[in-house]
């Protein structure tokens, strides 16, 4: 950098420069302390879980799926939120267990006694690590036999169960949309000689997102849910999906399907087996608003950080209520004793409306307790662009505006892998390298907003960047 003028002038801005730099070290000092105290928090959270789930695995015999696929997502989220915040040494240890527990998942990997004792010993590592960087470390690292000790028990062991003999036939729709993980578990449902279902289901609009989770929970508790997919569109009233199911071989199919809330099934195991309509309550209308059984071992334990605020003010107005109470029983027990008292009947209206209007505020006061600003989310994701931007050797800006609008925190873990997502594809599709921006006359480094705007009862989440954006004709020469 040269700066030019007069001696005293050149003096000025040298001296404004170092300010702005330390400014900006103290800044990012800062910042980076935030970040760590989130990932202390949410690590600390995530592990716990961890470790309670591979506990039942322990002692399951024959675990189902959804109890490692929970083991297994823990350990993804676990690397993620390492990865944002700067921890190489963490997301690499989390790494390595994550794709031994992905060997298991996909049946390259028997879960024996020499695969429990590397994801013990990972899951330790990544524990200590974590209480490490509570206490200051900047990079904790594992010891080099952890790393060793995860990637031998890795190593392909699968053996391979007999091949079912009656080959089964998808229908094209499902055939197109079927992950990797989807056509392994309806293999190993096939081998162990369940009865492979495709149910049908048609909800009502209002409510349909309760009503399918009632129906993925019993599908689950019935057998094995192994995937969920979009039907087609019948009307603007309501929703399609469709269940692939593994069910129990002695399972009555149509008892299955209508505890499922279905209107329909086919059997994928058998040759040529057309759908089967059903009769009865779940088939003769959707399935309305319903509550679903509230389950410890799926259920997530998520934390959401309140301010005394919020707290203070529940308070308050319970004991407003707790007020109001006393003045309606004191005003009750005047009337019971003189039903003509004028006065009581007045001071027993004004607390009914003091208890009405409190109640209302207080059930206000309890969601806002949710609630949680949008920055909370998109500090990760400011820390995930300059991670991403350095290894594609491109320069960014990211910028948040509405970053004080608050959401749900269920609704704010939910947007943050989708969010992550496209701030990857913007980093690595939209924005040009530095020499090619400054070809078509850009600023080397480019620009990407997230801005959140709070629009009646919703938050609108919007995403742009100022690069050239995806080709079209080179995506579709790829296809």
């Amino acid at each position: 950098m040269e700066i030019s003028g007069r001696p005293e002038e050149r003096f000025d801005a040298a001296r404004h420069c170092l300010e702005t730099l330390e400014r900006s070290m103290t800044t990012t000092k800062r910042e980076d302390a935030r970040f760590r105290r989130e990932f202390v928090a949410e690590s600390d959270s995530i592990l716990e879980q961890a470790a309670e789930t591979l506990a039942t695995l322990e002692k399951e015999a024959d675990p189902h799926p959804e109890i490692l696929n929970s083991f297994f997502r823990s350990i993804h989220s676990l690397k993620g939120l390492a990865g944002m915040v700067g921890l190489p040494g963490l997301t690499e240890a989390a790494h390595d267990l994550e794709a031994l527990l992905d060997g298991v998942r996909m049946g390259r990997v028997p879960l024996d006694r020499k695969t429990f004792e590397a994801v013990k010993a990972g899951l330790s590592a990544l524990e200590q690590m974590a209480a490490r960087v509570s206490s200051g470390d900047e990079n904790p690292l594992p010891q080099e036999a952890v790393f060793h000790l995860l990637r031998e028990a890795s190593l392909d062991r699968r053996v391979e169960p007999p091949t079912p003999a009656q080959p089964m036939v998808l229908p094209d729709e499902l055939e197109r949309v079927l992950t990797d993980y989807e056509r392994h578990r309806l293999l190993e449902n096939q081998k162990k000689g369940r009865q492979i279902l495709l149910l049908s289901l048609h909800l009502a609009l209002d409510g349909f997102d309760v009503a399918l989770r009632k129906g993925m929970t019993e599908a689950g508790r019935i057998g094995e849910l192994i995937g969920t997919f979009p039907g087609p569109v019948s009307s603007p009233e309501s929703m399609n999906f469709l269940l692939l199911v593994g069910a129990p071989p002695e399972g009555l199919l149509e008892k299955i399907a209508l505890e499922c809330g279905a209107v329909s099934f086919q059997r994928l195991d058998a040759p040529r087996v057309e759908p089967v309509p059903l009769a009865g309550p779940a088939a003769a209308t959707p399935l309305p608003f319903a509550d679903v059984a509230y389950d410890r071992r799926t259920a997530g334990r998520a934390t959401v950080r309140v301010g005394l605020d919020k707290i203070n003010h529940v308070l308050e107005l319970t004991g407003d209520l707790a007020l109001a109470r006393n003045v309606l029983k004191r005003g009750l027990d005047r009337l019971f004793q003189n039903p003509g008292d004028r006065a009581a009947r007045t001071e027993v209206q004004k607390a009914y409306t003091q208890i009405d209007r409190a109640t209302i505020a207080l059930g206000r006061a309890a969601l806002a307790t949710r609630l949680v600003p949008v920055e909370q989310m998109t500090a990760r994701l400011t820390r995930a662009a300059q991670s991403i931007s350095q290894t594609l050797g491109k320069k960014v800006v990211f910028e948040v505006v509405g970053g004080e609008t608050e959401i749900d925190k269920v609704m704010a873990d939910e947007l943050a892998d989708p969010l992550l997502h496209l701030l990857r594809n913007a980093l690595d599709h939209g924005i040009e390298a530095p020499e090619e921006r400054r070809r078509v006359d850009k600023m080397e480094a480019g620009r990407i907003s997230l801005t959140a705007v709070a629009r009646g009862r919703e938050v609108v989440f919007t995403m742009t960047d100022d690069g050239r954006g995806m080709d079209g004709a080179a995506i579709l020469k790829r296809a």
